[in-house]
């Protein structure tokens, strides 16, 4: 659910006239000065008021946390919203890892360098020091373009989805997985939403679809995909002059004869594709030599987030890197001269020379004005309803909304105490919009109005959209004084996750409603389409054809396998 009919709607000429004229000349820096809280509204309506994709860099990861989940409700499908995460290890540690971190960035780089469709990317500063794959490599070495139609065998794009990272799976439930059935290669691309199953003709790509994770069942047919590399740097992207050359530098006079054996022997694993993933992050200083910054380009539009706290949150990032890497050295762990996987400051700021035009946010303008462009957008906090009346909190409300709206006020309220508040909102005098969670209704939001929707926000804020006309948003946190502590999780599917063993042929399961059975194959059944079934064999050889996205009534056997377990006879107790 979103509010992108509100930027639809409202009049925003005075702010289309001074981005399309700022935008367009030949300046620096375009400072421009707002409220924290109306912060994600306002890239909300750079994006929908310019032609360009943005990229916007945060002090801290909790910024991006927190723009990623409220520009997702200012804007529609329409515009990615994409938020490239850190890698949380600590530096040349391989005890631990974080592949799907590496995964996810793999995936938005992906997306930048598609351009398919405009996007917003955010990422703290901590996320944008870290290194990653060598843009030019990836250019040529880390995709797949696949077309119906195209000449190329099962075999060869099996490979090459290997050297890009991908795993071979007995099923496809998640990005990195590949399953191959027969002439069907089912794969999740990083870069995508849904995973695509290939259909091959001898060597011939006949068919191209998206599919549903969870049900199996077939979305549309597609004319062509991209498939990125799984990670940021598959084998397919070492470039092994480059890794000589890097080795060849490091002095190992403070490491034992032990460590350089190990260092020359995982060498010789990651040029033959033979070193697992998790230990490729401690050797990301030798194939890791660019950033996400070398990725955006001149399609991108550059927005600075508080630039003297960016400065300050990469020092410290920089400083802490390079005392556990001394540390290491001095215990011999890693040798001296080791290439580093992170950027310093002065390299980040160097980058960021690059850009002609750059957008940048902050609280205070700097003493220097030089080639630069100043816009004060006036915007406030709206105070907080401390005075709730317990006795009559409806009163307490209503009054806190008569307060804040008046003819010029263009007022969204956005709660999740609906009913209370359309009972506070009954007899007041201006035009009330209502739009519930499931509404197609598209509300006026005409200055003198009010719309209510039943949604969450943290906060709400007051924004000046021209000289006669303001913009209000209270939410519960205005109207009640009460703020939800929110945090940001992983979406979770509703379906029971597969497990993978669970699917290997002839091996056992047991059913919630059958008992014990011996799992056969996937298989397709007449008249089902292009829905797949598990097909389980009980006593005296009857089947059952489970749907695929009905897994979760089954779970593996988990009881002796010797003496082979008893199947149960369908319809009885043996």
């Amino acid at each position: 659910m979103n509010y992108s009919n509100l930027l639809k709607k409202i009049p925003l000429k005075e702010y289309d006239s001074f981005l399309n004229s700022n935008l367009s000349t030949n300046f620096s820096d375009f400072w421009i000065n707002v409220t924290d809280n109306a912060l994600s509204f306002l890239i909300s309506v750079l994006s929908e008021r310019t032609k360009k994709s943005l990229f916007v860099l945060t002090p801290y990861p909790e910024q991006s946390l927190f723009l990623h989940q409220h520009l997702t409700k200012w804007l529609d499908d329409s515009i990615k919203v994409l938020r490239f995460p850190e890698i949380n290890i600590s530096p040349f540690d391989v005890s631990k890892t974080d592949v799907l971190s590496s995964l996810n960035r793999a995936g938005i780089l992906a997306n930048i360098k598609n351009k398919n469709q405009k996007s917003i990317v955010l990422s703290s500063t901590l996320a944008a020091s870290e290194k990653t794959m060598n843009l030019e490599l990836s250019e040529s070495n880390d995709h797949l373009k696949l077309k119906k139609g195209q000449i190329l065998s099962l075999s060869d794009f099996t490979k090459k989805l290997v050297k890009l990272g991908y795993d071979i799976f007995p099923y496809v439930l998640e990005p990195g997985n590949i399953a191959i059935r027969g002439s069907i290669v089912d794969v999740f691309p990083s870069n995508l939403k849904n995973p695509i199953r290939v259909e091959f003709f001898d060597n011939q790509i006949e068919s191209i679809r998206n599919f549903d994770v969870n049900t199996q069942i077939s979305i549309e047919i597609i004319k062509e995909a991209f498939i990125f590399s799984r990670f940021e740097a598959p084998p397919a992207l070492i470039d092994e002059k480059l890794l000589d050359k890097k080795l060849s530098k490091c002095d190992f006079s403070n490491c034992d004869m032990s460590t350089l054996e190990h260092y020359q022997s995982d060498f010789a694993k990651i040029i033959s594709g033979q070193l697992s993933y998790k230990e490729y992050f401690k050797y990301g200083g030798f194939f890791n030599d660019n950033s996400i910054f070398d990725y955006i380009d001149s399609d991108y539009l550059l927005i600075l987030l508080r630039p003297s706290e960016i400065e300050n949150a990469c020092k410290q990032v920089f400083s802490r890197f390079l005392e556990i890497k001394s540390r290491k050295e001095k215990e011999g762990e890693i040798p001296l001269k080791y290439p580093d996987n992170r950027l310093s400051w002065n390299e980040i700021e160097e980058k960021l020379k690059t850009h002609k035009r750059k957008v940048v946010i902050s609280p205070r303008f700097p003493t220097n004005k030089k080639d630069r462009i100043f816009e004060k957008i006036n915007s406030k906090v709206i105070p907080i309803n401390y005075d709730v009346n317990l006795n009559d909190p409806l009163n307490s409300v209503r009054e806190k909304i008569s307060s804040e709206m008046n003819s010029s006020v263009i007022l969204l309220i956005v709660t999740l105490n609906y009913a209370r508040v359309l009972e506070a909102l009954k007899g007041m005098e201006y035009q009330i919009d209502e739009e519930k969670s499931q509404s197609k209704n598209i509300p006026s939001f005409k200055q003198g109005s009010i719309t209510l929707k039943e949604d969450y926000l943290r906060e709400g804020f007051e924004i000046r959209i021209s000289k006669e006309k303001t913009l209000k948003v209270l939410t519960d946190y205005e109207l009640f004084g009460v703020k939800r502590k929110t945090t940001i999780i992983e979406e979770k599917r509703n379906k029971k996750k597969l497990d993978f063993n669970l699917l290997m042929p002839d091996s056992y399961v047991v059913h919630q409603k059958h008992g014990i059975g011996k799992f056969l194959k996937i298989t397709k059944v007449k008249n089902q389409g292009d829905r797949e079934f598990l097909e389980i064999e009980y006593a005296s050889q009857d089947r059952i054809f489970l749907p695929v996205d009905e897994i979760y009534q089954i779970e593996k056997y988990l009881g002796p396998s010797h003496p082979q377990p008893k199947l149960t006879r369908l319809g009885g107790n043996h």
